[in-house]
């Protein structure tokens, strides 16, 4: 455990437990601003981007079962796309949970 700013306990793994294998996956969304990746940086512990992508089967769907595999490339969403599967609605439902305002 470590204290941060006086105020923090932060519990971490063992360094040990990755450094005692050759290889080690960690398998996590965002990994790039994730605290396990700082303590990784912070300890010296050498990592690799990789992503998961659909086998060359699964994209020409001849299998029923959907396979996946290690890119070395870093891969990115699409970001606008996600953008425009939100929809932020406004009314006074937004406001639950909030105090009323006091009338003078």
């Amino acid at each position: 455990m470590y204290l941060v700013r006086d105020s923090k306990l932060i519990w971490t793994m063992d360094p040990y437990n990755f450094m005692c294998f050759e290889k080690v996956y960690v398998l996590t969304y965002m990994f790039s601003s994730q605290f396990q990746r700082y303590y990784f940086d912070w300890l010296g512990i050498d990592y690799r981007y990789k992503s998961v992508k659909p086998t060359e089967e699964t994209k020409c769907n001849k299998f029923p079962n959907v396979r996946y595999e290690l890119d070395d490339k870093q891969i990115f969403m699409d970001v606008e796309w996600l953008k425009s599967l939100i929809n932020i609605h406004e009314s006074k439902i937004n406001y639950l949970g909030q105090a009323k305002e006091k009338n003078p």
